[in-house]
């Protein structure tokens, strides 16, 4: 389904910056098994959002990996695969003190949401509620730094995210490209990787890009439902 991030990044001039290397760096490797001990732990990863939701300048990146992978290994998580839908109702509707209200519900649960962050900037900004833009500006760039910096987007350094919102996210804030022209799913050894081809180019968009990204999380955790509900 085609999102509105077209008209979304004229409205909220402020994130567009996003769009801009929020990191700059090497691609980082990080170690699952930690990440996991601190998504297991009701209190490490307690604290964790608590920091991140209190503007703590002192986490570091190993830091926002574990909150934004460790979501992963939460009770709740299934792979977020339709959770944010309801906030694609109240943009498109312009109800944007419902999608405050909606995002505010939301984040509480799952404080990694790049598609409620986003969200509320833009709820926000219709609201007149300035100071609160730029909080949440901050906190959506460096959980989109966590993604940016887990790989290139290619089949041999595929972007790692927990959800599609996400890579929606990522490729309408950072790469810039919001026309699908069709997506397939790959196996790479262990990983489940979902690749996604974009229309990139002129006036006319008829030049294609493919982007590479690992939903071996999402995946696993939609299969673990699936079992469950049967």
């Amino acid at each position: 389904m085609r999102r509105f991030y077209v008209s979304v990044l004229f409205v909220v001039a402020s994130v567009v910056a996003i769009a801009q290397n929020p990191d700059s760096g090497k691609v980082r490797t990080f170690d699952l098994t930690a990440i996991r001990a601190i998504g297991e732990n009701d209190s490490l990863y307690g604290a964790l959002s608590e920091r991140f939701e209190k503007g703590d300048s002192t986490l570091t990146s190993d830091d926002m990996e574990a909150l934004y992978y460790g979501r992963a290994f939460r009770p709740d998580y299934t792979g977020d695969y339709s959770e944010t839908d309801s906030s694609d109702v109240l943009l498109r509707e312009q109800l944007y003190k419902e999608l405050a209200e909606w995002c505010d519900r939301f984040l509480a649960k799952n404080p990694v949401s790049l598609r409620a962050r986003y969200c509320m900037i833009v709820a926000c900004r219709a609201l007149g509620r300035e100071r609160e833009i730029g909080e949440h500006v901050s906190k959506y760039r460096k959980l989109l730094s966590v993604i940016v910096n887990s790989g290139s987007g290619t089949s041999q350094a595929p972007f790692r995210v927990l959800c599609v919102p996400d890579e929606q996210e990522l490729a309408a804030n950072y790469l810039q490209m919001t026309e699908l022209d069709g997506r397939r799913l790959a196996q790479v050894e262990d990983r489940v990787c979902d690749v996604v081809t974009f229309r990139d180019g002129g006036p006319d968009r008829m030049e294609k890009r493919e982007i590479w990204f690992d939903v071996t999380l999402p995946f696993a955790a939609l299969g673990r439902s699936m079992r469950e509900a049967r």
